[in-house]
């Protein structure tokens, strides 16, 4: 880094600096809460000074009309430092009544006010913890306090996205018949959605649930998604079971 921006930051902030001085966590505790600051004041000044996802007074819609720009609307994002706001073009479709905002699906935001960023956060902490303890966990780690119930929600968003994909890989299979190749890591997440649906939702014993996770590993090792996530969206425990099962059998 220019020692120019260090020798300005450490004379901008020499008062706050010095009363932590002679403790290395305090002072480390106090550098990151202003480079925090610094950071979601950095963000916000350079989308305050871009057009967002403006692409011009007319977008195609997928009813064959054009959606029309509007104006701009604002939103209030958290990010992983902290809140900003966002001002993006609104398109409307007057025949069929459709709109978007190409801003937000070009940079992966939700229906809740989280930055993908923060999001994947939650997602990542909440396969092994519950969402109470991810909420914890990220206002300790990333100093930014989300609840439970939005992470809850966030979670079953991204898993509701990840299933639609795998339909969509589905209905290209039975047109195409070719298996689609399950990677490394999504093998790895079929597992631990497997846990943690195990966990919350079939609370069987401990030999019935490695079981269970075994049926998973074949099925994942066998490249035969549909066989895993049929387990993962059975609405009974004992079908899923039946199918860890069968996975062993096959194996």
């Amino acid at each position: 880094m220019d020692s120019r921006i260090l020798d300005e930051l450490e004379a901008c902030y020499a008062d706050e600096l010095s009363l932590v001085s002679k403790d290395l966590g305090s002072l480390e505790n106090e550098v990151v809460t202003l480079m925090r600051e610094l950071g979601r004041g950095l963000i916000q000044r350079v989308v305050s000074k871009q057009r967002n996802g403006y692409k011009g007074s007319s977008v195609p819609c997928s009813c064959g009309h054009w959606m029309r720009f509007v104006g701009y609307r604002s939103k209030t994002i958290h990010t992983l430092l902290g809140w900003i706001t966002l001002e993006r073009p609104y398109y409307y479709c007057p025949k069929c009544g459709a709109s978007c905002f190409p801003y937000d699906q070009a940079s992966g935001l939700g229906p809740e006010c989280l930055s993908a960023g923060l999001a994947k956060a939650c997602c990542m902490l909440a396969v092994n913890n519950s969402f109470s303890e991810t909420s914890r966990m990220v206002e300790e780690v990333f100093g930014q306090g989300v609840s439970d119930k939005t992470i809850e929600r966030v979670v079953h968003q991204v898993g509701s996205v990840v299933l639609q994909q795998q339909r969509e890989s589905l209905d290209t299979f039975r047109k195409d018949r070719q298996v689609p190749v399950c990677d490394a890591r999504l093998k790895g997440c079929i597992l631990r959605l497997t846990v943690r649906r195990c966990t919350n939702r079939m609370a069987g014993t401990r030999a019935r649930l490695g079981a269970f996770i075994g049926g998973m590993q074949v099925f994942a090792d066998r490249n035969d998604i549909w066989g895993a996530l049929t387990i993962l969206s059975g609405s009974g425990g004992i079908y899923g079971w039946r199918l860890a099962g069968v996975g062993y059998r096959r194996r």
